[in-house]
């Protein structure tokens, strides 16, 4: 439970900084200081691990068994890593299209 609850900071500022990156790709009309795919990586990889920390946290809450938290903050590390990735190749292929 600690490895997880040490990390809840990080994800309520991750999930702040992709709702501040996705409100600024919604009501803003030009983005011209700030490449498009910056914000999509901001918003995509700040939301998601948000979203993966609070349902991970919820899950912990309710299965206090020590074995099946082993294997789950393996899970949970692993989905952060992948929706890093995943964001900045989005991010990527969005700079490409500009």
């Amino acid at each position: 439970m600690y490895q997880v609850t040490c990390k809840l900071p990080v994800a309520l500022g991750e999930g702040l900084l992709g709702i501040l990156a996705l409100s600024i790709i919604i009501f803003s009309k030009t983005l011209e200081p700030m490449p498009m795919g910056f914000l999509v990586v901001l918003s995509i990889n700040g939301l998601t691990n948000a979203i993966t920390t609070f349902s991970f946290l919820y899950l912990f809450s309710k299965n206090s068994h020590q074995a099946p938290q082993k294997i789950a903050i393996n899970i949970y590390d692993g989905i952060r890593w992948v929706t890093m990735i995943t964001s900045i190749i989005v991010g990527v292929s969005f700079m490409n299209l500009e």
